[in-house]
């Protein structure tokens, strides 16, 4: 666009004013607002700047007509009005920059978030059981666009994302890979003692081979204590008045004795079958042998 002129003297001298506003207007008119590449954003950009020096430039022809000379209204009038009207043009340009530029991105960042989903559907199984929301975080993906230049910076900025982030998943399914083995190791007997394996496959390997040691070590210390106290109640069968049942003065509490090894407590019970004549107690003590046989070969793995 050329210099703006305006001379007054009590009246409009000289002045270009129609053909500069004409060439604003068309300049205004031929704006483009479907703004798709790099180069339309250059374009809408440098056509803001424009508008905004053209609407200082009215403002000041303005002041400077104001001083020269009073009867002017009319030029007023049309300055006001080209004024507004690039005032107009300038803020929907403005606009549609910046909402143009969000959808882009958002477009991008939804790009990167489908390339991410379909890398986790080419997982195992085991690694779906697992929490992957962090691969497909739109936000992170919006983040890392923030900053870039252009449409090729930004789709630059979320190719290179997602080859860290796929990376990652990479590292992580050799560590699920090596938990699913360890767990599918784990003989049958316990297998009920894991059946939270979501959360197990998710451990470092080190965490998990100690949540899996504490986990047996716990169930077969139950075990022995449960097996206790069936041979005590076998041994001490409920019955007769409630007297009977009442510890004598002095006498340790079963509760408190303690717990006798395998071997040693069968040749405790055999002595007592032998020198036993009431039926009852020796079925009683057959049974608890016959328990303590059971987990002994348990313990063998037999």
């Amino acid at each position: 666009m050329g210099s703006l002129v305006i001379k007054l003297n009590g009246e409009i001298q000289s002045s270009n004013f129609h053909e500069w506003k004409n060439e604003l207007i068309e300049q205004i008119d031929s704006t483009q607002l479907d703004l798709l590449t790099d180069h339309d954003f250059a374009n809408a950009e440098l056509n803001v700047k424009t508008f905004k020096i053209a609407e200082k430039t009215l403002k000041s022809a303005k002041q400077v007509a104001i001083k020269q000379a009073s009867d002017i209204q009319e030029l007023f009038e049309a300055i006001d009005q080209v004024t507004e009207q690039t005032r107009q043009a300038r803020l929907t340009l403005e606009r549609q920059i910046k909402k143009r530029k969000a959808e882009l991105k958002e477009g991008i960042a939804l790009e990167g978030v489908n390339t991410m989903l379909k890398e986790l559907s080419q997982q195992s199984d085991d690694f779906n059981l697992t929490d992957n929301s962090f691969f497909l975080d739109k936000d992170m993906f919006l983040s890392r666009i923030s900053g870039t230049r252009g449409v090729s910076g930004a789709r630059k900025a979320v190719e290179l994302l997602c080859l860290q982030l796929k990376d990652e998943v990479y590292k992580k399914a050799m560590r699920i890979r090596e938990n699913s083995i360890i767990l599918d190791t784990i003989s049958i007997e316990y297998s009920s003692l894991f059946q939270d394996r979501s959360y197990l496959i998710a451990l470092e390997s080190h965490d998990l081979n100690k949540e899996i040691d504490h986990r047996i070590d716990t169930h077969v210390t139950n075990q022995k204590l449960i097996n206790h106290k069936i041979m005590v109640k076998s041994l001490h069968p409920l019955g007769g008045s409630g007297s009977d049942n009442v510890p004598i003065k002095g006498e340790p509490s079963l509760d408190n004795l303690a717990i006798m090894g395998i071997i040693e407590t069968e040749s405790i019970i055999t002595a007592l079958v032998n020198s036993s004549k009431d039926e009852k107690i020796i079925r009683a003590l057959m049974t608890c042998l016959r328990l303590l046989k059971d987990e002994s070969k348990r313990l063998n793995g037999e």
